[in-house]
């Protein structure tokens, strides 16, 4: 029998609960891709706002990031619509309703279609309750992994 990870977070979300989730590309850090190139030249920018350590906190006022499979809580769905809402954007291969009132967003059926033409769809989606300090994108060496960031 073959258990997906999807299957197995989204399970832990209806139970748990949690102010965010993903699957996707490891950063070693902890930070989300957001988070990762989040432009320090910014006006207002403040560092704390990259940092997990601090983001996660705030994680039911402003989304940490998105990714393959992107969990947002409740707090955040409602400021987006609803599930039905985000299914209408049809940015999502699945839209669904977690337990405590959140979803988990699938933007590709296989993450190896996940790049980044597939995750600007959700990207537009989840704008409003992303974080405001736009990317600083550089060129990333090649054992970096890709940060699906858009630059708007």
């Amino acid at each position: 029998m073959r258990i997906e990870a999807t299957t197995v977070l989204c399970s832990f979300a209806d139970r748990a609960n949690p102010g965010y989730g993903q699957i996707g590309y490891y950063r070693g850090t902890g930070a989300t891709a957001i988070e990762h190139t989040m432009n320090p030249r910014t006006p207002g920018f403040v560092k704390a706002h990259r940092d997990p350590a601090h983001t996660i906190g705030r994680s039911r006022q402003t989304l940490r990031g998105h990714d393959w499979l992107t969990i947002v809580p409740a707090e955040l769905t409602t400021i987006l619509g609803g599930a039905e809402a985000l299914a209408a954007t049809g940015a999502f291969t699945e839209v669904r309703p977690l337990t405590h009132g959140g979803v988990a967003l699938l933007a590709t059926r296989d993450f190896k279609d996940y790049n980044a033409a597939t995750a600007e769809p959700p990207f537009h989606a989840l704008a409003p309750v992303l974080p405001s300090a736009g990317p600083l994108l550089v060129e990333q060496p090649p054992w970096t992994p890709p940060a699906f960031v858009m630059d708007r």
